[in-house]
């Protein structure tokens, strides 16, 4: 898991999506010849295991989900720090493959990861709503992931 833990600093403005009621020990920074490395920790969820990494926002702390299928940086607002849940920004929406469609703004923040914060805020997307496309009309939306509850 070495490897993909180097990949996670070299990718770190790829794709997270925050995972609520999800809780690990704080990561621990390793610096080796410059590179830092991020642990990865493996989480169940929905019976399968997910790779998720902690970061921290605005001084708090989230677990989220290394996604490399995904672009950006998004959360749900009732995790997110109040001066980002609250924010307001260009809005935004997207579909996954499971049917699944979330929708809310772009707001800039800093994110620190293995100790290591951006030199600039960076866009996160802050998830106000989520539903099924269309076509599939009973995604895992339809029975209940909502981001006006912690999952």
């Amino acid at each position: 898991m070495g490897g993909i833990a180097k990949i996670a600093l070299a990718s770190l403005c790829m794709s997270f999506l925050v995972l609520t009621g999800c809780s690990t020990a704080p990561p621990e920074q390793t610096v080796t010849s410059g590179v830092t490395s991020i642990p990865l920790d493996v989480s169940k969820a929905k019976g399968s295991k997910r790779a998720v990494i902690q970061a921290e926002i605005l001084g708090t702390s989230l677990t989220f989900l290394f996604d490399t299928g995904s672009v950006g940086l998004s959360i749900f607002s009732t995790s997110a720090p109040e001066e980002l849940a609250s924010a307001t920004g260009t809005s935004f929406q997207d579909s996954f493959a499971d049917g699944v469609q979330v929708s809310g703004v772009i707001v800039p923040a800093s994110i620190t990861v293995a100790g290591k914060t951006t030199g600039a805020p960076i866009d996160i997307g802050i998830i106000q709503s989520v539903s099924c496309v269309e076509e599939t009309p009973d995604c895992d939306a339809a029975t209940g992931m909502n981001p006006s509850r912690k999952q």
